[in-house]
């Protein structure tokens, strides 16, 4: 597959309350692979950057599984954004960017395929729907710099508060399951 100069930001740093454990570090049984691992698989084809937004008491285990790869930049959430969730780590991310457009994933999407990704990199300033939920943290947007600034200088803590200024359009896909949040173990 070609490769595009959109980046990839993989949000891995929440809490997992409800999943038990880090989500990111989750191998499912019968798998070798974490998520996280898992995920970069699928997305090194299709972009050429990889951003992964993390806390910073994942960053230790993050620099064991991709210390080697010049493609994957480890970035930790800024600490006085910890209560903007998604947002505060896509903000953090935010700073690092030079005007690319962005794949934008959670990383508790284990079912997803690479097709899923090309599919949403070819549209452009679009998240995901599906026929049962709107998968706001899966999106393919323009440079939001500027956009999520206003945000967090604004107090919004909603990524729909950032689509909305971005103008962000809704790209419906069938498969339910490959947007699925999975919020238990396998």
């Amino acid at each position: 597959m070609k490769k595009t100069p959109s980046v990839a930001i993989i949000l891995a740093g929440g809490n997992s309350t409800r999943f038990g454990c880090d989500k990111a570090f989750y191998v499912p049984e019968g798998k070798t692979k974490t998520w996280v691992e898992e995920l970069v698989a699928k997305l090194t084809p299709v972009v050429s950057l990889i951003y992964i937004s993390i806390q910073e008491k994942q960053l230790g285990k993050m620099n064991t599984l991709f210390s080697q790869n010049e493609r994957i930049k480890l970035v930790v959430d800024e600490p006085e954004l910890a209560d903007y969730g998604p947002l505060g780590g896509l903000y953090s991310v935010s700073r690092m960017l030079h005007g690319e457009n962005c794949l934008i994933t959670p990383v508790d999407v284990p079912h997803i395929q690479t097709a899923d990704f090309v599919r949403l990199l070819a549209a452009q300033n679009v998240y995901v729907k599906t026929k049962e939920h709107d998968h706001y943290l899966m999106a393919h947007l323009p440079n939001f710099k500027s956009a999520i600034a206003s945000c967090i200088q604004l107090d919004e803590h909603r990524v729909t508060h950032l689509l909305e200024k971005l103008g962000t359009a809704p790209l419906f896909f069938n498969d339910e399951l490959a947007f699925l949040n999975q919020n238990t173990p396998l």
